[in-house]
């Protein structure tokens, strides 16, 4: 976490006078939340944003699934997310099952994400669908709402406390 945060914080904050730091943690907490949860690189974290942030700037709109308002465009951005996700457990699961010896069990794999272990647990379990790809992506969906969703108290609280003792540091918009 700590080299991605170096990464992002060379990229986007320190070559510029000025940054949009909502707009840019917003990109980083998702990225970050990618790759500790999921394991992405930069090519998928780009392809699943999209849908996702439509998924998390409505899903908790008024639940009215009429054509054009809020809740329906956050159902079929779940959709697409829902079907990215499932996509991405059926490639892991082959990529793990081809360095598994020839049966399924005892897949001992040095993993850094939360998705390849989870995986793994399950392959390794006596009943081989331990979990569900379809319940994996509803609790992938949940970890990454959690812990994106986190980031606007926090700006709150950043606002509130250092831009009244340092204004000259903050735009106003």
């Amino acid at each position: 976490m700590d080299i991605k945060a170096q990464e992002h914080l060379k990229a986007h904050w320190l070559s510029f006078n000025e940054v949009k730091a909502q707009l840019i943690s917003k990109e980083f907490v998702f990225s970050l939340a990618c790759h500790v949860f999921i394991g992405c690189n930069s090519d998928a974290i780009r392809e699943l944003a999209k849908p996702y942030y439509t998924l998390a700037d409505w899903l908790l709109s008024v639940p009215v699934n009429l054509p054009g308002t809020p809740y329906n465009q956050a159902l079929k951005a779940s959709k697409v997310v829902q079907g990215k996700l499932l996509d991405l457990i059926k490639r892991r699961k082959a990529v793990l099952l081809s360095k598994a010896p020839n049966n399924h069990q005892d897949i001992k794999i040095d993993v850094q994400d939360l998705l390849s272990r989870v995986l793994i647990t399950a392959m390794n379990h006596q009943d081989y669908n331990l979990i569900s790809d379809e319940e994996l992506v509803g609790h992938i969906i949940a970890l990454l709402f959690a812990g994106f969703n986190t980031r606007e108290p926090q700006f709150l609280i950043m606002r509130n406390t250092f831009v009244p003792h340092h204004e000259e540091h903050f735009c106003s918009s």
